[in-house]
């Protein structure tokens, strides 16, 4: 793939200060005075240890992990601010807008449950049990969990990894690890709304692509379940884009004494969703089928083989394509998807040019955050955030 590259004038950079306040390193008891007294700008280093809620309002600041282990964080509650989280462990995380466009940007780290209602997030290469998002997300390179419970304060009961919810709500959803929705509801107990990976509605809109989502099922399988079991979920009032993805192992079983109300399938979406070069592998047979719902899936490559090559080594968790593979070159042509090395578009989590390879700890640079206006004037400020670099 041919580099992509943003042009500057070398004038404009070299003269331009990017780190525009301090950073200091704290214990966890001095954290939220830390906050409280930071200016925009400023950093904020924590080290290891417990900490309780932290507050942040009308700030523009940075909280990161101060050496190897980072301290573990009980709930961060950003109010109308433009916060970065580098490399924390936090069982909650809740952004507003709170009346001014916000900002939240997560890098790292482990969260039981991130909620994001801001204006622009950034959720990368970090680990979560359940990501809440509404008006405009980008999450890229995460692994979204259901089976394995981060922190005591979030228990793993809600069943869904990824909800993308509201009225102008656009989210993108690239080179994640969505998996593990699957639990044993009892025999006579009525559930909806359970075992689903990704979950778009209320007039939401979503482009899903290159991701990995699957094991989103009940193991039961006894009552009445009504939307439950699947991968992908777009309601009749939502759009969504689905394109690349590998979906396998979402479905409820069918036994005596159960009723199944849409749900039961890998995607269930509405006629006008697009859903495109994508991998239904490994339906099993109690499933109706691989879509449902009036969903196109003519576009898609199905694979009923569950022993087929998909990739390198599933059972040692290495979802490198298989050589053989019908993920290589399998996803979409179009150019804003091509791989790094500029062929087409490979299905899985590390197709397209958005995922950085090691990007989780990389001790080199990783760009979190690019914002430039439209023009710069002679003597402007251009600002760059990044990891695992020193801003001089």
């Amino acid at each position: 793939m041919k580099p992509f590259i943003l042009t500057f004038f070398l004038s404009l950079i070299l003269g331009t200060t990017l780190a525009h306040g301090v950073t200091n390193v704290v214990l966890p008891a001095n954290a939220q005075a830390a906050i409280n007294a930071a200016q925009d700008g400023d950093s904020i280093g924590l080290l290891p240890g417990a900490v309780g809620t932290l507050t942040i309002t009308n700030k523009e600041i940075t909280l990161k992990a101060n050496g190897s282990t980072p301290p573990v964080i009980s709930k961060i509650e950003s109010n109308g601010s433009k916060l970065t989280l580098i490399g924390l462990n936090v069982a909650e995380v809740n952004a507003t807008d709170a009346g001014t466009p916000s900002k939240l940007v997560v890098h790292g780290g482990k969260y039981g449950r991130i909620t994001s209602a801001v204006s622009d997030a950034r959720i990368s290469y970090a680990k979560a049990n359940y990501l809440v998002l509404s008006k405009v997300a980008v999450v890229t390179a995460c692994e979204v969990q259901g089976s394995s419970q981060h922190f005591q304060e979030v228990s793993l009961a809600e069943k869904i990894g990824v909800d993308i919810s509201g009225a102008n709500t656009r989210c993108t959803i690239r080179n994640s690890r969505i998996y593990d929705y699957y639990g044993s509801k009892g025999s006579g107990t009525d559930i909806s709304l359970m075992y689903i990976g990704i979950i778009v509605q209320n007039s939401a809109d979503a482009l899903i692509h290159n991701n990995l989502i699957y094991s989103c099922y009940d193991s039961f399988g006894h009552g009445r379940e009504t939307d439950c079991g699947m991968g992908v979920f777009v309601k009749p009032d939502s759009s969504s884009t689905i394109l690349a993805n590998a979906i396998w192992n979402c479905h409820v079983p069918f036994v005596n004494n159960h009723t199944k109300t849409r749900g039961d399938c890998l995607v269930y979406a509405h006629a006008s969703t697009i859903l495109k070069n994508n991998l239904l592998w490994k339906n099993p047979t109690q499933v109706n089928g691989y879509t449902n719902g009036g969903v196109d899936s003519s576009e898609n490559i199905k694979e009923d083989n569950a022993s087929a090559l998909v990739f390198v080594d599933m059972a040692a968790e290495d979802f490198t394509p298989h050589p053989s593979s019908a993920l290589i070159n399998g996803g979409p042509t179009d150019l804003q998807f091509t791989d790094r090395d500029g062929s087409r578009n490979d299905i899985g989590m590390f197709g397209g040019h958005d995922y950085i390879p090691n990007g989780r700890n990389s001790s080199k640079p990783v760009v979190i955050s690019l914002e430039l206006p439209i023009a710069v004037p002679r003597n402007g400020t251009a600002t760059i955030k990044s990891t695992g670099a020193t801003l001089k």
